[in-house]
This record gives structure tokens, sequence and C-alpha cells, in this order.
């Protein structure tokens, strides 16, 4: 009965800490949407060094903030599995984000629909 007790706790531990890895990863992602808008909208933009500044910027401040904010709730659960988890998305996200910027950058790449994109600068309905 005693083996019975401890094999649930420590299968209520597996799955507790399996859930805070989950939810410190998939969490990240909804504060990295809150302060940033997507690689997409990031390649897009790249070959303007202010528009890349700021987003690299809001970058930044995504993976600080979600960080913290997971390391105070590792903190309080005396565990450090949200923690990794968030870490875990940080460093997704930060190659993510910064290959769009590389392909942006590389495509010189400024803005779109608009007719300032690189691809439509050349095309005769954008000239005055």
């Amino acid at each position: 009965m005693a083996a019975d007790a401890l094999a649930a706790a420590a299968s209520t531990k597996n799955t507790m800490v399996g859930l805070s890895f989950a939810v410190g990863f998939g969490e990240f992602f909804q504060i990295l949407s809150a302060l940033n808008s997507s690689p997409w909208t990031m390649e897009s933009f790249a070959g303007d060094p202010a528009k890349l500044a700021s987003a690299k910027g809001y970058v930044v401040q995504s993976v600080i903030v979600a960080n913290v904010a997971f390391g105070f709730s590792a903190w309080l659960q005396r565990s450090p599995w949200i923690l990794l988890g968030s870490a875990t998305a940080s460093g997704y996200a930060w190659w993510l984000y910064g290959r769009a910027a590389r392909r942006g950058k590389a495509a010189g790449s400024e803005g779109w629909g608009s007719g300032v994109d690189t691809s439509l600068k050349g095309a005769s309905w954008t000239r005055p």
C-alpha cells in the first residue's frame, strides 16, 4: 500500500514536471506574440536597418520578460521545469527570428504591400 502511494506521488510529480515544461514553452510564445510580430514580418522588413533594430529589440524584450516571469514561477514552484520550457522556446525563437532577419537583410526587403519593397521599387507603377 505504501509502495502504491509512492508510485502515485511519483506519477503526479512527473505529470507536473511535464506540464510545467509545456506551459513554460507554450506561454513563452504568448509573450513573444504580444511584444513582437511574426518571423515573416521581420524577414519582410529586415532590409531597413531601423526597422530591423526595432524588431530585434522586441525579441530581446520578449526573452527577458518571459524568462523573468517563468524564473519567478520556477522559484515559487521550487522546480526549474517551467523556466527550462521557457528557455528552450527562447532559444528556438532567437534562432528563428535571427534567421528571418538574415534572410530579409540579404534580400534587401524593406516592406510589403505599399510599393516600398525592394522587389517592387523597379515596377513602373510605383514611380511618380
